[in-house]
């Protein structure tokens, strides 16, 4: 029992200093002879984080499995007023729902990613099981440029579907068409047989974009202007009068400069942890 206790104020010690680092709440000063049952829980799930998560911490890798919702790392945008496009997390997947019922042609909504503060120079987008009915589904990914409409710097996209890849400019208010002159899109026009995918993957490096499909490349480009990327997110457009449907499994994104901090990765350990204890 006494190498226990010995033991266990070691352990203190130690995940007090860790816990400063991470920045996760222990006050300055003289460390405690012992942290309160329940610090003492988080500093044991630190440890466990950091052993488990910290060499693809380090990497920058980060994954959704859209087993349950996660509101802080994505945020509705671009939604038009009058279109109804709802998402939602249910049973193991992202599932998105688009009715254009007050416009005429096509429109949108972005599901956009901020579990990382932008830009994002070079990373890969990994997305699994994804597939749409009546709608386009997909990666896209935008950065703004100096050019200004309607008092606004114009966003320019590349949306990258199971079926082909498109050049948009989405905006509240605007059309969704690419205005003259604006940018001249480098992607292929090539349009494949392919709504659904069990593997899809987006690459990105300084303005170089490719596309995998199953693990064999699609697409190869280079758009100079374009980098580093602002905006990721999902994106489903859709067309007037038709109900479009559209799901994800999971969504995984890898980089050398995203920097995961095990502090994010004990944010959703720890919210894990308290729901079973409920």
């Amino acid at each position: 029992m006494k190498n226990l206790t010995h033991f266990l104020r070691k352990l203190d010690t130690h995940t007090v200093h860790l816990l400063r680092r991470l920045g996760l709440g222990v006050a300055r000063g003289p460390v405690p002879r012992a942290l309160p049952p329940g610090q003492l829980l988080q500093a044991l799930v630190v440890v466990y984080v950091t052993l488990s998560f910290g060499v693809s911490a380090l990497a920058g890798n980060w994954t959704d499995d859209f087993n349950a919702p996660r509101k802080d790392p994505w945020r509705v945008d671009w939604k038009p007023q009058g279109d109804d496009a709802v998402w939602e997390v249910k049973d193991g997947f992202l599932t998105a729902e688009i009715h254009v019922q007050f416009r005429v042609g096509t429109s949108y909504g972005i599901y956009r990613f901020k579990a990382f503060p932008a830009p994002y120079p070079d990373f890969t987008i990994t997305v699994k099981d994804i597939g749409s009915e009546q709608a386009d589904f997909g990666i896209t990914l935008g950065k703004r440029f100096p050019e200004v409409v309607d008092g606004y710097r114009v966003p320019f996209f590349y949306d990258f579907f199971p079926h082909r890849i498109a050049a948009r400019r989405y905006g509240e208010g605007w059309d969704d068409t690419l205005p003259a002159g604006f940018r001249k899109p480098r992607h292929p026009k090539t349009v494949w047989k392919t709504r659904e995918l069990q593997g899809m993957e987006v690459h990105f490096n300084q303005g170089h974009f490719q596309l995998f499909a199953e693990g064999e490349l699609r697409a190869d480009f280079h758009d100079p202007g374009f980098a580093p990327i602002e905006i990721i997110g999902f994106v489903i457009v859709g067309t007037e009068n038709v109900v479009g449907t559209a799901w994800a499994d999971a969504f995984t994104i890898a980089g050398p400069t995203l920097a995961v901090s095990p502090k994010a990765k004990l944010a959703t350990t720890w919210g894990t942890l308290k729901k079973r204890r409920k």
